[in-house]
């Protein structure tokens, strides 16, 4: 199954607020942009408990950076930290980890679809 969003809303900003809608599995993912530095640098957290403010020890960090690699190429990288300081059963963090291991590679593969172009 490929995962996606359904619909993204995102004041995108320091400290602004945003939502991930994936319909198809009724789920509202609510996260909080930490880091805005372009085209370099975008950070977010989410999975912090309803009314709480996401920091560290109560949510998991999101970080994507580019890197220039070349003329024609960027490299991408996606990182989630802060997962082992989070108050969850062990189960529960392995569980959340091999669901997003398996979301971030499917919204990569996305990506490679949409923005790789032809060599020659």
């Amino acid at each position: 199954m490929r995962w996606f969003t359904d619909r993204v809303e995102l004041d995108a900003r320091p400290g602004g607020k945003g939502t991930l809608v994936f319909e198809h599995m009724a789920n509202i993912a609510a996260l909080v942009v930490e880091t805005v530095d372009p085209p370099h640098r975008f950070t977010f957290r989410w999975g912090h408990p309803d009314g709480e403010v996401p920091v560290p020890g109560n949510s998991v960090l999101v970080e994507f950076t580019l890197t220039a690699e070349g003329d024609e190429r960027t490299r991408l990288r996606v990182a989630e930290t802060g997962l082992d300081a989070i108050g969850w059963p062990d189960d529960d963090k392995a569980r959340y980890a091999d669901e997003h291991r398996d979301g971030w590679a499917n919204f990569l593969g996305r990506l490679v679809d949409l923005f790789a172009s032809p060599v020659g």
